[in-house]
């Protein structure tokens, strides 16, 4: 992209000078562990405020007079900390909207931390008594949702969009989000730009000589760290190593109640005012043995830049530090108070989370989801809560069972409990289901906290159709084969299908890129973006995604973009913007597109994004998928000892059996009776696309895809409706292959006491056919058990009344009789001897052998013949030899 850009030059200015630091981030920014001194040399000049050695003159006197006095001892101190969570409208979970799991380990590791409970072997480490809980109610005395955390989507404010760097969080984040500094340890967790792990104030003022001045800084007051920073030890943030267990926090925590950095952010002539921690010439990373100014550096200790595993422990001198900043008798603003807040103290019950989404999935197994109920403290009577299912609830109450409908708390504890939902993991295709769970009528002293309803959403997969199917995922990161680039008005430019150009990226990768620029001054383009051809033939919710960087220029020829579909016949446009739009996105911060393009479903969907601009600037286009809910396929493979499907079978159920492995159907059933089957396993135990013989007379040709269903509680005088699924060309390969000719209209449904391919007596039933997305589906009404099934064609009547189920006549054969079976006569064909039913009977009679009597034919005579489930010798073809 062009450097200058009409008379304009663009270039970067240096804001800070940073030392060169031994970690990245994924961008290459250096990873700058600690921002508090900066942060806090900014706010006494903006704020004309004591320096920080007067506040370390106050510290030094108040230290002086705690040792004079041995009978002081320490006072254990509890701090309620509440975590704003500042989001670009992602879901809770997804970074930087960090879950909560990862913010009650967070509580936890600092907790441990402070309690020196981290394992340190170091004399020196010890208890602060200091102590943090998550505040459970807000500002106005409401509980909330999830204690501690107070999730905020940064539209609600209208933030630019994210990283923020630290002047945009001091100055405009923060006095938009605080609680009240007075009753709350405030955290912001957002997503922070330039390689910064977090900041924290020091204490303010307290009028006394050497204290630094409160003037302007509370409404800045907290700690800010990064969101990856968040977790535990015992929990991690996912992908953030060496500054992933939680140890972020309780360093600027640190800094907010007093503490400097381990070196004193100088060299060896200059300290951090603790007698018991070394004196180091600077920062550490990793966890090296580093010694400097004589003596080991105490790379262990929080208020390092060690890594997270490295780190264990603070001394006395720094807990007595923090100690006096917390003691309410110093007057220190905003500390010395917060141990009087109570906005940790309500007692209330609520459900620990808000919900959960589960897949119900198909067995005859149940689906148990455990539900957590807390109670904010601890009362002296037993306390509870009723559970009551919301009548929003769209789940039937025979898909779910309950463990209990209350909730019971003993006295004197905190300890969660719980309940369990049972979901039946039928066939039934439901539709996604929801289940609201709420409390109610609490007793024992308590009141409902404000997470009082728990929503599970039950998504089903036991519809034909298979959903977020991906067609096409393309990012860029490579050149795509069936992607192409059409220039239009100038040569001198055009779409490049993988580019980092020149570092900027949407997402951290390559991207597709078309600059306007290239072209020259006064020069039109109109250039195309042309994906590959997908083929959508029914498929429905079909969604386009996109991420895209359209910078405009004011000024000149309008530029345009727009996004196009191809329905088969003609292109339609889906999407536009011009430069009367604004520029939409920005480098690593996309904006995103979403559009549904289900009205264009066809077998070659095609996309094209056109760019019209003369010398402005460009449009960048990354991570285009589509996604479509699409129509099962039909299962063609045995699946008897793997993917067989199993499920329970209710009365009056109407069920879809999927191949538990790929998700193809195989077959639907639906139950006309009040009979209970119980566990149901259908599986297809005979595969392929042509026909075979049968040993039972009843009929010929039979489907070489045969299907076994076997029930708990069988009933042979049931009562269903039962659709077997085939491919097109299976059905093609039974019509090819048979040997009586059949036709389409000749199929039946065949039934078998056990395995079709065994059997020797069949049950037929006509079918009714239903296309199936160019496949096709069979159904026929059952009034007996389940068991085998398949498809075939009928035995041939010889007009005499239907053929008994065995055909018992005498001299009956097994098997294919032996080739030259013949007998020369003068040219006779008839038969009094029985063979078994569609017995396909190849006859030469280039030798003069009578073993079957009866027989008759002349020499030289070939034919092929047949018996039918009557026993009637049919011939289908006679030819003359040629001797």
């Amino acid at each position: 992209m062009s450097v200058i850009k009409k008379s304009f030059l663009l270039f970067t200015i240096s804001l800070f000078t940073i030392q060169l630091f031994a970690q990245f981030d994924a961008k290459g920014n250096p990873i700058i562990r600690c921002w508090s001194n900066e942060y806090n040399e900014r706010l006494q000049e903006k704020y004309d405020s004591p320096s920080i050695e007067e506040f370390e003159e106050w510290m030094s006197a108040k230290k002086k007079a705690l040792r004079e006095n041995p009978q002081k001892s320490m006072v254990a101190y509890e701090i309620p900390v509440i975590f704003h969570i500042i989001h670009d409208d992602q879901n809770q979970g997804a970074t930087p909207n960090v879950g909560r799991n990862y913010i009650n380990e967070q509580l936890s590791q600092i907790n441990i931390d402070f309690a020196n409970m981290a394992g340190s072997s170091d004399p020196n480490a010890v208890d602060t008594q200091i102590s943090f809980c998550l505040a459970v109610v807000d500002e106005n005395g409401n509980a909330l949702a999830e204690p501690g955390i107070n999730r905020r989507d940064r539209d609600e404010f209208n933030f630019t969009a994210p990283p923020w760097n630290d002047t945009y969080i001091d100055g405009t984040i923060k006095p938009a989000t605080q609680w009240d500094p007075d009753q709350y340890c405030n955290i912001w967790v957002l997503d922070i730009s330039g390689g910064l792990l977090g900041w924290a104030q020091f204490p303010g003022g307290t009028g006394l000589p050497g204290m630094p001045s409160s003037a302007g800084p509370a409404a800045e007051d907290g700690n800010v760290i990064l969101y990856s920073s968040v977790g535990s030890v015992a929990l991690p943030f996912p992908g953030a190593a060496p500054y992933n267990k939680g140890r972020t926090l309780t360093h600027e925590i640190g800094h907010w109640l007093g503490l400097r950095h381990i070196w004193g952010d100088g060299g060896c002539s200059v300290d951090d005012f603790c007698n018991d921690t070394p004196t180091s010439d600077a920062s550490n990373f990793g966890c090296p043995n580093h010694t400097s100014c004589g003596s080991t550096d105490m790379v262990e200790n929080y208020m390092d830049y060690t890594d997270d595993d490295c780190m264990n422990l603070f001394t006395n001198d720094q807990s007595a530090r923090m100690q006096i900043v917390m003691d309410p008798a110093n007057n220190v603003p905003r500390r010395g108070i917060l141990g009087n807040s109570s906005v940790c103290l309500a007692d209330f019950i609520q459900f620990t989370a808000v919900g959960t989404e589960v897949n119900e999935g198909t067995s005859c197994n149940t689906l148990d989801i455990t539900v957590d109920v807390e109670i904010s403290n601890p009362l002296p009577a037993a306390s509870g809560a009723s559970i009551i299912i919301n009548t929003s609830s769209t789940v039937s109450a025979a898909d779910y069972t309950i463990s209990s409908t209350s909730i019971n708390f003993p006295a004197n504890t905190t300890t969660s409990q719980n309940i369990t939902l049972s979901i039946n993991q039928d066939a039934v295709d439901e539709g996604n289901e929801v289940l609201i769970l709420e409390l109610d009528a609490p007793f024992g002293g308590a009141s409902l906290g404000g997470n009082d309803t728990y929503t599970i959403n039950i998504l089903d997969n036991d519809n034909l159709n298979l959903p977020g199917v991906s067609f096409e995922d393309e990012d860029f990161n490579t050149t795509p084969v069936n992607w192409a680039a059409l220039d239009g008005g100038s040569t001198n430019d055009t779409w490049l299908l993988s580019t980092a150009n020149g570092g900027d990226d949407l997402d951290g990768s390559n991207f597709a890129f078309l600059d306007s620029d290239d072209a020259g001054n006064g020069t039109t383009i109109q250039d195309t973006l042309l994906s590959d051809i997908y083929n959508l033939n029914g498929a429905t919710n079909i969604v386009l995604d996109w991420d895209q960087y359209f910078r405009i220029y004011d000024g000149g020829v309008v530029e345009t973009i727009d996004v196009e579909v191809f329905d088969g016949t003609t292109w339609t446009n889906i999407y536009a913007a011009d430069e009367n739009s604004g520029s939409l996105g920005g480098w690593n911060a996309p904006d995103h597109q979403t559009i549904d393009i289900s009205a264009y479903a066809n077998s070659s969907l095609q996309l094209r994004f056109i760019y019209y601009a003369e010398w402005d600037y460009w449009w960048a286009v990354d991570n285009v998928t589509i996604s479509a809910d699409v129509p099962a396929p039909v299962a063609t493979n045995v699946n008897s000892t793997n993917g067989f499907a199993t499920f329970n079978l209710g009365p009056n159920e109407i069920v879809n059996i999927i191949d538990s492995n790929n998700g193809s159907v195989m077959a639907s059933i639906e139950n006309l009776s009040a009979h209970d089957y119980g566990c149901t396993t259908v599986s297809i135990d005979n595969a392929g696309s042509s026909s075979y013989n049968s040993p039972a007379p009843e009929a010929n040709d039979i489907t070489d895809k045969n299907f076994l269903i076997t029930t708990t509680n069988n009933n042979p005088n049931g009562n269903y409706n039962i659709s077997l699924y085939y491919t097109a060309n299976e059905i093609t390969g039974w019509i090819d292959g048979n040997g009586q000719g059949s036709t389409f209209a000749d199929l039946h449904l065949l039934k078998a006491s056990g395995s079709i391919s065994s059997a020797t007596a069949l049950e037929i039933f006509d079918v009714t056919s239903q296309n199936y997305n160019g496949d096709w589906r069979f159904t026929a009404t059952v009034n007996s058990g389940f068991s085998g099934f398949a498809l075939g064609n009928e035995a041939t009547d010889d007009g005499g009344g239907d053929c008994p189920p065995n055909y018992a006549g005498a001299n009956q054969l097994t098997g294919t009789p032996a080739m030259d079976t013949v007998y020369e006569t003068d040219g006779i064909i008839e038969s009094d001897q029985i063979l078994d039913n569609n017995t396909i009977i190849d006859y030469d009679s280039g030798t003069e052998i009578n073993l079957l009597e009866g027989f008759e034919v002349k020499l030289g005579v070939t034919f092929h013949a047949f018996i039918d489930g009557c026993g009637n010798l049919i011939i289908e073809r006679v030819e003359e030899v040629d001797r």
